[in-house]
């Protein structure tokens, strides 16, 4: 990782040092004036803040410098694209310091400062760096494809979405550039603002994913480069055959034309043949009866030239009757003069009596009509009909006509008996607008010659791009060779592949490789983490793994790993030590050999049997067995083992615990019970014998005393009396201690067991034994029972009668009211007998369960001081607990559980 780091530094600082080279050339190229590196000032001063902020990757503040640059950016071009879709700019630029920049380069650029923007405000979590990577590629794609569509002539790439990411190759070089070294200064994601103090990044770099995203782009955009120059080539040439077909076409339509316009001269040379002389209404309706306006559109004048040896005999009238001069002007041997034409409409009466034979470069043309007997075509002309400077270019198409008989033979016969010419006018934008319907979209141009020259452009539908492809058809017609150019207008249809479909080359060629890149940034970037989490689990593996050595080593207890075939393969310090071994000596040996040869079995069943499952005893709980040390003695040990599975190995762990002391502790426990338990046994017999033996004599004592008291009283003097009533009252109070030390005594020696019996029953059992107490103290007794406990029936009756007694003994100035009742707590019932009584001290609520335990004297309020004793010995004996709840004066409450029936709830 440490020598990836400065590699992924370097790269980026050579990437880094070549925007900074490029925006440097582009500031000498303002200085210089070198327009190879120019650059837009918008364009210049965006790109050295963008340098200038990725410069300063190290910098904690570098990413809301980053983030302030790419806003700015951002709103700069976004500026420029809004004013390119408006058709004007909007707010910043059009001249100054923020010339309109290129829709393609604009949002390059734009795509470069969303990447600044994101890296500053966009948390990693929701996928920085790929929307990162994303917007860098993109920048870079239309960087690649507008320097490629500006290397394309423009006639070429000038259509559809090409022309809005047409840059110059400098710009999209640059675009190209910062793009990557966008990807590389920021596809690790950097601290946020609020962690600028960080030092850990929070994503992993990846040279080597950097390096295939970019392969892949390069690649992609080089085939879809390849495939749109292949796709050019291949449309260039089908243009270069569709322009040249149809040029041809036009080419043939325009010669088909202007022999339909000879044949019409020729029928009208027929009228002349067959007439001896031809008037204007004749003429009209000849022009009628071959329909010339509508099947022969395009010619602007039909009419006939008449031959003037005598301008003063010519007799020209015009439509209206009136006499016509011959002009221009000027004495010549011969005068062709117009005498009438067609359509009659202002602008053809301006050619009446016009001499077509005083110009110089029209003569020629008539005499080699009448000379050959043909139809012959004038050099370029101006027409006098028009006055648009556009439509005037054109030609004047003349066959000779001879009144009342055919053409002679001779060439000297025909001039001596030339009636005239007619003639046909058109021109030159008509006749090409005329022949064009429906052919490609093309720029035209007619050469009145063989070769193209500027002097021999007659008409040209629009100018020609220089570089463009040019194609030619020699036309020859009435004695003239013409040429026909065509050139691709600016939209042509192509065949095959037309331009819509190199656009979605283009289109389809960026999205892949924008897809193919994100894909391989994304699974780069799965990978860095992948491989940094894999650093990170090989640490921490290794850290748990030093952890768990440290454990293992400093453990008190022995622990010992062994394989299938009980062959030792760890043991820890404390194990070594117990076993009195060298460190490292029992590695490799049997793990039987642990263990005294009696106790070897146990553990040789278990792999016998495959560890499937272990031997029952060898994994739920510890085992006692007979430890062999390395001298040969042996120490009781617990051992504790557990089965593991690593791939399809199986490997044993035992936990062995040294128990020499325990075991010595646990038999001196023992014998300490079972005195503990001889001398409890022996006391309780000698309390049930006691006070079941001092009943006879106590007995007799105190009837003695009894009789003593009923025969002498008032014989003896008072002393006598008083003497014998205190003997009388001692053995009568120890006759009831013994009574209830035999009671409490009796308390689980019974033999009964407990059963299920009903609290209620047993309640009320108990207040009829204490029938004359209850109704002596007028107490109110309620019982709220429901219940069924395991108890012995005649405990929980004595039970219930120690309390209900107490409550009514050590009652109050007010009426007793005692109050039972029980509530169901998991297992257990929870009993309450609350009364209205004197209350109890708090510091005495324990010691009134101690045994003959009194708080008051024998005159206030009689008895042992036992039955709570009684109470606490019953509860206890079966499994639950009694306490007292009290404040003098205000009654107690008493609680204890006993175990609830398990079928009754």
């Amino acid at each position: 990782m440490n020598a990836r780091v400065p590699r992924a530094a370097a790269c980026r600082g050579c990437l880094i040092l070549a925007a900074a080279a490029l925006v440097a050339f582009a500031l000498a190229g303002h200085v210089l004036d070198l327009a190879a590196f120019r650059l837009r000032w918008l364009t210049l001063f965006a790109l050295l803040a963008i340098v200038l902020a990725l410069s300063q990757r190290r910098f904690g503040w570098r990413a809301a410098v980053g983030g302030v640059v790419g806003a700015a950016i951002v709103l700069l071009t976004t500026n420029q694209l809004l004013g390119f879709v408006a058709g004007r700019v909007l707010f910043i630029g059009g001249s100054g310091l923020a010339p309109p920049l290129g829709p393609g380069f604009a949002g390059g650029l734009c795509c470069l400062g969303l990447a600044l923007l994101v890296d500053a405000v966009l948390p990693p979590r929701l996928g920085r760096r790929a929307v990162i990577g994303i917007l860098a590629a993109v920048a870079i794609c239309l960087g690649a494809i507008g320097s490629l569509v500006g290397a394309t002539p423009s006639e070429m790439a000038a259509s559809g979405w090409s022309q809005l990411v047409r840059m110059r190759p400098a710009s999209g070089i640059v675009l190209i550039l910062v793009g990557i070294a966008m990807m590389a200064c920021l596809r690790s994601a950097l601290p946020p603002i609020r962690d600028l103090g960080r030092s850990l990044h929070e994503e992993p770099e990846d040279g080597a994913g950097l390096a295939a995203s970019v392969a892949v782009l390069v690649v992609v955009l080089g085939a879809t480069a390849l495939a749109w120059r292949i796709a050019t080539d291949a449309d260039r040439a089908n243009q270069d055959a569709a322009i040249e077909r149809s040029v041809e076409r036009v080419g043939g339509n325009l010669s088909l034309r202007l022999r339909e316009y000879a044949d019409l001269l020729n029928g009208a040379r027929g009228l002349f043949a067959a007439s001896s002389e031809v008037s204007r209404a004749e003429w009209r309706r000849f022009a009628t009866a071959v329909d010339f306006e509508r099947r022969y559109a395009g010619i602007r004048a039909f009419g006939f030239v008449k031959r003037v040896v005598d301008r003063a005999t010519a007799g020209l009238t015009d439509p209206d009757g009136r006499p016509l001069a011959i002009w221009p002007e000027g004495e010549r041997d011969q005068y062709f003069a117009v005498a009438f034409t067609l359509p009659d409409d202002p602008l053809n009466r301006r050619v009446l009596g016009f001499d077509l034979g005083s110009v110089p470069e029209r003569r020629p043309a008539l005499e080699a009509a009448r000379d050959e007997d043909t139809v012959r075509l004038t050099p370029r002309v101006d027409l006098i009909q028009e006055d648009d400077p556009a439509r005037r270019p054109g030609f004047v198409m003349v066959m000779p006509v001879y009144l009342g008989e055919a053409a002679p033979a001779d060439p000297a016969q025909r001039a001596e008996r030339l009636a005239g010419f007619v003639y046909g006018v058109f021109s030159a934008a008509d006749l090409i607008g005329g022949v064009r319907d429906g052919e490609a979209p093309m720029n035209l141009r007619l050469y009145d010659g063989e070769e193209p020259t500027p002097a021999s452009l007659v008409y040209e539908t629009a100018p020609f791009t220089p570089a463009g492809t040019v194609k030619q058809v020699a036309i020859r017609m009435g004695g003239r060779h013409w040429t026909l150019e065509g050139q691709p207008s600016a939209a042509p249809a192509g065949a095959g592949v037309d331009r819509g479909d190199r656009d979605r080359v283009l289109l389809v060629g960026v999205l892949t490789a924008i897809v193919l890149f994100a894909i391989t940034w994304l699974l780069a970037g799965n990978r860095a983490r992948a491989l940094a989490m894999a650093r990170t689990m090989t640490e921490e593996w290794r850290r748990s793994e030093r952890a768990l050595k440290a454990v293992t080593d400093t453990a008190k207890d022995g622990i010992v790993t062994t394989d299938a075939q009980a062959r030792i393969l760890y043991m820890n310090p404390a194990a070594e030590r117990g076993f009195r071994a060298p460190p490292g000596s029992l590695i490799g040996s049997s793990a039987l050999e642990l263990f005294a040869e009696r106790e070897r079995p146990l553990y040789a069943r278990a792999l016998r049997r495959g560890l499937h499952p272990m031997e029952p005893g060898l994994g739920d709980h510890p085992v006692e067995v007979a430890a062999r040390r390395h001298d040969g003695s042996e120490y009781p040990a617990e051992v504790t083992f557990s089965r593991w599975h690593s791939d399809e190995d199986v490997f044993i762990t035992a936990i062995i615990r040294d128990i020499s002391r325990r075991r010595l502790a646990e038999q001196e426990l023992e014998r300490r019970t079972q005195e503990l338990q001889r001398s409890n046994a022996e006391l309780e017999q000698f309390a049930y014998v006691a006070s079941h033996d001092l009943q006879e004599p106590l007995r007799m004592v105190a009837s003695y005393v009894q009789l003593l008291a009923r025969r002498y009283r008032d014989q003896l003097d008072a002393d006598a009396d008083e003497f014998i009533g205190y003997a009388v009252d001692g053995a009568t109070r120890m006759q009831r201690l013994i009574q209830d030390l035999l009671a409490y005594a009796r308390i689980g020696r019974s033999g009964k067991e407990p059963v299920g019996t009903d609290a209620a029953q047993a309640a009320r059992q108990a207040i009829s034994q204490l029938t004359d107490v209850v109704r002596e103290a007028g107490a109110r007794i309620d019982v709220d029972l429901a219940c069924r406990v395991v108890v012995v029936p005649t405990q929980l009756v004595q039970l219930f009668q120690n309390l209900i007694g107490n409550a009514v003994k050590f009652r109050g100035a007010a009426t007793p009211s005692i109050t039972i009742d029980a509530r169901r707590e998991d297992a257990m019932w929870h009993f309450r007998v609350a009364d209205n009584g004197i209350g109890i001290e708090p510091q005495h609520r324990e010691r009134v369960f101690a045994i003959f335990q009194r708080l008051h004297t024998r005159r206030e309020y009689p008895g042992t001081g036992i039955g709570l004793a009684i109470c606490r010995k019953i509860v206890e004996g079966h499994g639950g607990t009694i306490w007292v709840e009290s404040e003098p004066g205000h009654g107690a409450v008493f609680h204890f559980t006993l175990p609830g029936e398990s079928d009754h709830v």
